[in-house]
This record gives structure tokens, sequence and C-alpha cells, in this order.
């Protein structure tokens, strides 16, 4: 299975529905959309994929109890943990629990998060780590936009960083 991740577009609809095209051709079956203005994916609802997504910590999203900031999903036996900051924030609720503790009681296997605007991938103890970057048109810490591919199968998940430059060409 393919997954698209987006995350940080700032209201920058444009790029959230120019990317989602390029990873429908793509062959993703689910886009999830890591924060900062993940409403944004709403433009892209009728794209006929599941979507997935998580308010960013300065979210007013972030303090409704009835939205969850950390999700877990399973996917072809891969435990992954969808969030916006892979590490405790101020904004937290008082119910949110630490990512490491949520990694830990549950056998995560992929964690997918953003935050930082800084794409990543790695691998630490045999958890794939991935943040997708921003799609923003310029961020102030000189990072292109990008966004991210990862793949599911036989019960290991891989990714790849997509620069949007790169594939996407503004008609």
């Amino acid at each position: 299975m393919k997954i698209g991740l987006l995350s940080d577009s700032h209201g920058n609809i444009q790029y959230v529905k120019k990317a989602a095209e390029y990873l429908k051709k793509a062959n993703v079956s689910l886009i999830v959309h890591l924060g900062d203005d993940c409403e944004d994916l709403d433009a892209v609802k009728n794209l006929g994929v599941e979507v997935v997504k998580v308010p960013g910590v300065f979210s007013s999203c972030y303090q409704d109890q009835s939205i969850p900031n950390r999700v877990i999903k399973e996917i072809e036996g891969v435990k992954i943990l969808i969030t916006h900051s892979s590490q405790p924030h101020p904004n937290d609720l008082p119910e949110d629990k630490d990512p490491k503790d949520i990694i830990e009681q549950e056998n995560i296997k992929a964690v997918f998060y953003g935050h930082t605007h800084i794409p990543k991938i790695e691998n630490k103890n045999g958890i794939l780590w991935i943040n997708p970057g921003h799609l923003r048109e310029s961020d102030k810490k000189g990072n292109p936009a990008t966004f991210a591919i990862v793949e599911i199968k036989d019960g290991m998940a891989s990714g790849k960083i997509i620069k949007y430059s790169d594939v996407i060409h503004n008609d």
C-alpha cells in the first residue's frame, strides 16, 4: 500500500491540490496531513482517496478534545503513529500521551510527523521516522516545498521525500 504524506501547508491550497493529484496518480490509497492547517486537505476530499489528518500544535482544533492530536493506524501489519510533533508540546491536552510512550506501549513501527518543516527520513531502533517537510512557497528555514510517499509491503515501511518543484509544473 502507498501512503502520501503532507504537512505544514499553512493555507497553501494550490500546493496541497497539486501534491494530492500527483499522489493520486502515484496510486496512493491514503493521504495523511500532519498538521498546521490540516483542513487544507478538505480541498481534495473528492479525490477518491482516504484521508487522515491531525491538527498542528497551534491550531484551535488542537485544543478540541473531540479531535485526536495523535492517531494510531495499522496498515498491513505495520502500526503507525500519526502526529504533528514527534515530541511532547506545551499545547498538548492533559490526556495526550507522550509520543515516546505511545511508541513503546503500542509497538509502533513508523512515525509520521511534521512541525519542523524539515524533510527527513530515518530509521531509529527499527522504527521508520518520516517528516515530509512543508508545502509553502517559501520557508524561513530555507527548505524547499516537499511531501512524501510511504510504501508498506510485506510488513515493512519505506519512504521517499519528493521535492514539489521537481514533479509539479505550475501551468
